[in-house]
């Protein structure tokens, strides 16, 4: 059975000229793939699990803005939940419309490995790097978060940092709606049982951002 650290070594020699070509730049050891933009970054990570039955892949395709991350460093939640590794929008390959669950393949071998390599350059260039290009501005990511609710449920799984992220983008766009969404985020971050300083944080936070001017 192929090992981690060697299974890595084998996927990034398939995809290094690959990606590259593509002006992503990455490494063996995290597989972590990363095109710097003028808004901040896009990227392709892949994780990798060792299992009874062989290696597992996971594939996920995020775009961080730079302007976004930065208000929520500043103004959202404490702590490290925004850093220069967060992104705006991280997806899973297989929730994606033609999107490839690779953990469903163990690897094995070698040439097993090269066979996943070969699938997610595939679907990298069916699907991917169109998904990534139309996110590529803000404005598609916040009617995303802020219009397309069930779409985005789709995308991401649901948690706090969603609906921060959501009323970040909602002032930052100079959205009208700016009340409807920010007592819509709170409704659904208490059905979904956040409460306490999460809560208390949305709160203080988009209720003071709503008089705060963009430039």
């Amino acid at each position: 059975m192929i090992y981690e650290t060697h299974a890595k070594q084998v996927l990034y020699q398939h995809l290094e000229s690959y990606m590259e070509h593509k002006r992503y730049g990455g490494n063996a050891s995290d597989l972590h793939f990363v095109r710097l933009t003028n808004f901040g970054n896009s990227a392709v990570k892949i994780t990798t699990e060792q299992a009874e039955d062989g290696l597992r892949f996971r594939v996920f395709l995020g775009l961080r803005h730079q302007l976004v991350e930065e208000w929520l460093a500043n103004y959202g939640l404490p702590g490290t939940h925004y850093s220069q590794a967060s992104y705006t929008l991280m997806v899973k390959s297989d929730r994606l419309a033609g999107g490839v669950a690779f953990e469903q393949w163990p690897a094995k071998t070698e040439t097993e490995v090269g066979a996943i390599a070969e699938s997610f350059i595939a679907f990298m260039d069916k699907t991917g790097f169109d998904f990534l290009d139309r996110y590529k501005e803000l404005k598609a990511i916040d009617r995303l978060y802020n219009e397309n609710t069930v779409l985005a449920g789709k995308l991401n799984s649901f948690n706090y940092q969603y609906a921060f992220r959501a009323m970040a983008m909602a002032k930052i766009c100079h959205r009208e709606d700016y009340d409807r969404l920010m007592a819509m985020h709170r409704q659904n971050l208490a059905s979904r049982g956040f409460s306490g300083e999460i809560l208390a944080k949305f709160d203080i936070t988009f209720a003071r951002l709503k008089h705060f001017s963009v430039n």
